[in-house]
């Protein structure tokens, strides 16, 4: 094995500071910070993540901010709004959801699906850790949409988007480390979306939305092929990246 210098970085010392665990292992290695710790920060938050669960980041954080914008401009009285969150792994993004509109007092309820169990109990044990209502958060494994009945308001989903081609491309800290379940997106990234956009032409109400993350390659053209039954918009990410796909169910 080749032996690794590694300098830690100021978000890797405070991570340790605040959160322990194992120096050593943090310099011999090319391990995430947030897997030595356990711990990783999201929308003012801390969840509890494993290497069975991708690590949440910072764009995904736009794409709840994308969401809620979306379900808040549209929720009405006391309807209650119906998502289901797609491979939820830490559950980052359905407990922000679930405690989000439950602090702007919209009625929902959010079903997150996993394939992996072992994502599922670690998500189970955020909800639990972080306060969430049992009512209104549940969840559930299924590959994509496949156990679920109609009929939900939103499909919420960040699936594997890297094309396989650029795996080898990553950072040693995320191929190395973070579960490839999470990230191979097959040839073109869209496998998985693919399914995902198809699964939910039926899952969704008459003038349902999906919101995904996508790779920065993923342009307007890609979407294209989807626009005889999606109204499909593009929103760049703090970066400037091409980040997050809005696609909107057509009614004719």
């Amino acid at each position: 094995m080749t032996s690794l210098t590694r300098n830690l970085t100021p978000y890797e010392e405070t991570q340790l500071a605040r959160y322990g665990g194992s120096r050593t292992q943090l310099l011999s290695s090319s391990i995430p910070v947030e897997y030595v710790t356990g711990k990783a920060e999201f929308r003012d938050m801390v969840f509890e993540v494993t290497p069975d669960v991708l690590i949440p980041r910072i764009e995904t954080e736009e794409l709840v901010s994308h969401s809620l914008s979306h379900i808040q401009s549209m929720a009405v009285g006391s309807r209650k709004i119906k998502v289901v969150e797609v491979g939820t792994g830490s559950g980052a993004i359905a407990i922000t959801l679930s405690k989000s509109l439950a602090k702007m007092q919209i009625p929902h309820h959010i079903t997150a699906v996993d394939i992996s169990d072992k994502a599922l109990n670690c998500a189970k044990k955020n909800a639990q850790l972080l306060g969430t209502n049992p009512s209104s958060l549940s969840f559930r494994q299924s590959n994509l949409l496949e156990n679920l009945s109609p009929s939900f308001d939103y499909v919420i989903a960040n699936l594997p988007y890297i094309p396989s081609s650029r795996l080898t491309n990553l950072d040693r800290s995320v191929r190395d480390h973070e579960p490839i379940l999470a990230l191979d997106g097959g040839f073109d990234g869209l496998s998985l979306i693919r399914r995902l956009i198809h699964q939910s032409e039926t899952i969704l109400t008459t003038e349902g939305t999906i919101f995904l993350e996508v790779d920065d390659t993923h342009t307007r053209e890609v979407w294209a092929e989807f626009e005889e039954k999606w109204s499909c918009s593009c929103f760049v990410d703090s970066f400037g990246k091409n980040r997050f796909v809005q696609l909107l169910k057509r009614t004719a």
